[in-house]
């Protein structure tokens, strides 16, 4: 089956068209934010630049592994308690804060600090985000709306090291700070996106029988 070149050519303006501009913002600062992310793919590199030795970059990864699953746990624990906007917000920004913080020579135990502050604020979007496209798009559009939030990260990520590679050689305080704007903008586009009670309302889902399902998820082994 052919296809005529002008429905091609709608095709992509079609699609945007279906897409709620939540989750267009969404995409495009987590586009934004992966092509400028820097620090959490070349941290032992810049670590190393700073004339840091081998055996304290690895308790610096160490402490950034495992920032980066307790921001993700926190992340999802302020959705509930600050909302989902202002979540993704003060993720971004934090993030770029301590990030331009890494841009200046400071001491090992404060470098690990910042670097696993770093990877803990840049982890606590990913909750808020995924929650909001769920919420903003339709229930026959959920799968096509998560596979361009998908599409746009896997870009940005392609993007990032490539960029980092070229400027790590040239300037490391311009890699940083770039990394910080970069995550800055994401912050600022957040700003754009609906407050909670401005999203739908979840549907409402019809109360276990009792017995029926464990009250604690760790309890449910299936």
């Amino acid at each position: 089956m052919t296809w005529p070149l002008g429905t091609l050519a709608r095709r992509p303006v079609q699609y945007y068209h279906r897409t709620a501009s939540a989750i267009r913002l969404l995409s495009l600062g987590i586009l934004i934010n992966k092509a400028g992310t820097f620090v959490a793919v070349f941290l032992a590199i810049i670590l190393a630049m700073r004339h840091i030795p081998t055996d304290e970059i690895g308790i610096a990864l160490i402490a950034s592994g495992v920032c980066a699953i307790a921001g993700a746990w926190i992340g999802a624990i302020l959705i509930s308690r600050i909302g989902t906007r202002l979540t993704l917000f003060l993720s971004m920004v934090g993030s770029a804060v301590f990030t331009a913080a890494l841009a200046f020579p400071s001491p090992f135990p404060v470098t690990v600090v910042i670097v696993s502050l770093i990877t803990l604020f840049n982890r606590g979007y990913v909750p808020a985000a995924q929650t909001m496209i769920g919420r903003v798009a339709e229930p026959d559009q959920r799968v096509q709306m998560y596979a361009l939030y998908q599409r746009c990260l896997n870009v940005g990520s392609a993007i990032g090291p490539t960029a980092a590679g070229f400027l790590i050689t040239r300037s490391l305080t311009a890699l940083l700070l770039i990394d910080a704007a970069t995550s800055l903008a994401f912050g600022v586009l957040c700003l754009r996106v609906p407050a909670d009670h401005e999203l739908p309302a979840d549907a409402p889902q019809p109360d276990p029988e009792p017995g029926q399902r464990p009250r604690r998820l760790r309890d449910d082994r299936k």
